[in-house]
């Protein structure tokens, strides 16, 4: 029986109290900085760094063999579960967040040009991702969204509206957002025109990939049917893939 056990030891190794410990205040450690990242929104590149950061630890917790009996089992059971299933809490976590935000800022953001901004219209206004693609058809409110965007930034977020630049395809558009923006919020942010800025050959190429980016998922997105307001979400377009 010794011999199996040292076997088994060798193979899986168990924990002295040094090493017990150690695995405790990493769960701890974990844990605490999980939840001081979820008192903001929590990006992509946030999650990914996270994770990152846990990663060896997390191949540690798989290579020890911990008994049940081990302080330190508690407290590994649940970093394991938690770093498993964290893409889950994550985004659990955005959606707690854009609503206490909503709520917390509901004067701001049901008074966008004298209209209130829709649930939908709020989580595009509040989710803070690096990049953010928002399909909407005519009529929708899209330049209401902006102007909220705009609104919430500035007056939430303490951005200059120096360091915000609008791009429109139309000078329809353009117009349209520098009235509702500048002069109706009184934030003198800038609107263009995209094509003032497709003359400039490094924009031009960056222009490019997305066009393409756009191509390539016009058909597993659906685009033309959310556009023309008879799309409808289900599988498909929720497993749709994304680069």
């Amino acid at each position: 029986m010794d011999f199996f056990k040292k076997i088994i030891n060798v193979v899986s190794p168990q924990l002295d109290e040094e090493q017990s410990n150690e695995f405790q205040q990493q769960a701890k450690a974990f844990v605490e900085d999980l939840d001081r990242l979820g008192r903001k929104y929590i990006t992509f590149s946030d999650t990914e760094l996270f994770k990152d950061h846990w990663k060896e630890q997390r191949g540690k917790c798989r290579t020890t063999r911990i008994p049940k009996k081990d302080p330190a089992y508690p407290a590994v059971k649940e970093f394991t579960q938690k770093y498993d299933d964290l893409d889950n809490i994550i985004a659990q976590q955005n959606d707690d967040f854009i609503k206490e935000e909503s709520s917390r800022f509901n004067a701001l953001l049901s008074d966008i040009d004298g209209k209130s901004l829709d649930n939908q219209q709020r989580e595009a206004v509040l989710s803070d991702e690096c990049r953010n693609l928002v399909l909407a058809g005519a009529g929708s409110g899209k330049t209401l969204t902006i102007a909220g965007k705009v609104k919430y930034l500035c007056k939430v977020k303490n951005v200059s509206p120096e360091d915000i630049l609008l791009i429109a395809f139309t000078k329809k558009s353009a117009e349209e957002m520098t009235t509702r923006i500048t002069d109706r919020l009184g934030i003198p942010v800038t609107a263009s025109l995209m094509v003032q800025y497709l003359q400039d050959e490094e924009i031009a190429d960056d222009f490019a990939v997305y066009y393409e980016l756009y191509r390539k998922y016009e058909s597993f997105y659906r685009i033309p049917e959310i556009l023309s307001g008879e799309a409808w979400i289900d599988d498909s377009l929720r497993n749709a893939p994304f680069d």
